[in-house]
């Protein structure tokens, strides 16, 4: 190939994500080099495309694929995170010249990324770690792109990723830079846990709907449609009402949703969001519930033979006339509030700490358009997120008060019969607990003196640690 015929990107990993990013790259009018492992991916992808009059390269060796392309190289990288990612990226050091851009778009854990920014560095080579959301269908006609690291290699790279990223309502694409080192990823992760934390809300409002209220599926459904005509607008209330309308193929008069085996699976970011708010020290108990409950749900087995015992003990058959669809939304639009602050918070904790220099306007910029979180939330948030404190913004103040009695009310049905919400009395337990002015963990600091002489401050006086003898109350 002559220098005129040479590629303008190179994308590596043929799933279903590599090949609908390969034909949303090549419908741009950009030319492409696709390589897979196994090259019958690669072909079937190549077909895809020309059924759509696109053109993509494919390649059987990688070093063809390499040899494909301009300089500087620019070789997206989209195969499983962790192992298979390590062994890409280690082959492309072989072949790639300094200069040339790596860029990671698997779901990879932050810290994974900086090792492997590390490592490529050695080489000469510029590593972007890019998080993609909006599944298949956003990754073929527009995703939104999180990309952190080098910034040479963003300035080189931002030109195509404008091409290829959803656009929002007034124009703007929908990537921007999110920092240095692992911030990409991190950005990704934080927006795959607020999505735990969301989803987990809207089925347990769900299971609420159907065991304590006695609805129906296609009344369950119309009420997410409901909730999605107005300030709960968003993609994941909008498919909830599809999923639970969809019929059984095998049974038209049955919904399919009811026949889904209730075990949820997940690809670990949740988890790693978790961990992550316990080493920064930033409370996420939205997020780390909807983890919970799904590690929950995978016992199976165990929930079924203890419910032949504590059926009786723990549930009620108990519903409540009172509670309307204004009290459901008002309470899954705290949720969603909340869920959105305690990602935001774990952000801006995460950019001091590992010096990012992480824009939050910019993330959710980025948001606004093909994710998973896409939704009005984000234009109603995005005014106070750059805020100190985003709870005390006057329009989350007018949000918790209209809809905390809601709150309450369907957590005392909760309570009454035995439906589980563990979301829902996070999202009002967390709200409790950072509004007291008065909470109890003197007591705590009281204990741990007791037992371990780890000392406490006084209120009286708060300059100096103190340590008591609890018993004779006499300082030590």
């Amino acid at each position: 190939m002559t220098a005129k015929e040479l590629n303008t990107i190179g994308l590596i990993g043929a799933g279903v994500m590599g090949s609908a990013l390969a034909m949303n790259i090549a419908s741009r009018k950009l030319t492409i080099s696709l390589y897979n492992r196994t090259y019958q991916k690669s072909v079937h992808c190549q077909m895809m495309a020309k059924s759509e009059n696109l053109d993509i390269m494919v390649f059987k060796e990688i070093a063809d694929f390499v040899a494909s392309l301009r300089r500087p190289r620019k070789v997206i990288v989209i195969v499983s995170s962790g192992t298979a990612t390590d062994a890409v990226v280690e082959n492309l050091t072989k072949l790639l010249e300094p200069g040339d851009i790596v860029i990671d778009a698997a779901n990879e854990f932050y810290r994974k990324t900086e090792e492997r920014m590390k490592f490529v560095h050695g080489y000469g080579l510029l590593y972007l770690g890019m998080g993609v959301s909006g599944g298949e269908s956003g990754a073929r006609y527009g995703p939104s792109l999180m990309p952190g690291g080098d910034r040479e290699a963003y300035d080189a790279m931002e030109p195509i990723l404008q091409k290829i990223a959803a656009v929002n309502d007034v124009g703007v694409e929908c990537v921007k830079y999110m920092g240095a080192g692992g911030a990409g990823h991190f950005v990704k992760m934080v927006h795959n846990g607020i999505e735990y934390g969301i989803m987990e809300a809207i089925a347990e409002i769900y299971d609420i709907l159907r065991k304590a209220m006695k609805y129906d599926n296609k009344q369950i459904s119309d009420m997410f449609k409901f909730f999605n005509s107005g300030r709960l607008d968003s993609y994941l209330c909008e498919i909830t009402s599809y999923v639970l309308e969809a019929t059984n193929p095998d049974d038209p008069n049955s919904y399919l949703v009811d026949d889904v085996l209730d075990v949820a699976g997940a690809k670990g970011t949740g988890m790693w969001t978790s961990q992550e708010s316990f080493r920064l020290g930033v409370p996420c108990p939205t997020i780390c519930a909807a983890v919970d409950a799904r590690n929950a749900s995978s016992c199976r087995s165990a929930r079924r033979k203890l419910a032949t015992k504590y059926n009786a003990i723990c549930r009620s058959d108990i519903a409540s006339q009172e509670l309307t669809a204004e009290d459901f939304e008002r309470a899954l639009y705290a949720c969603y509030v909340l869920a959105f602050t305690q990602g935001v918070e774990l952000i801006r904790k995460a950019s001091l700490e590992y010096n990012y220099d992480i824009n939050l306007s910019d993330v959710f910029l980025v948001w606004e358009r093909g994710c998973i979180l896409r939704g009005r939330i984000l234009k109603a948030l995005g005014p106070v997120v750059t805020q100190d404190c985003i709870l005390s913004s006057d329009y989350v103040v007018d949000v918790f008060r209209s809809s905390i009695p809601s709150l309450k009310g369907i957590l005392k049905l909760c309570l009454e019969s035995g439906t589980a919400a563990p979301a829902l009395s996070s999202t009002a337990n967390l709200l409790f607990a950072l509004t007291d002015e008065n909470c109890p963990m003197n007591l705590i600091q009281g204990l741990r003196d007791h037992f371990g002489a780890h000392t406490f401050f006084m209120k009286s006086d708060a300059s100096k640690p103190l340590h008591a003898n609890w018993v004779q109350s006499n300082w030590c």
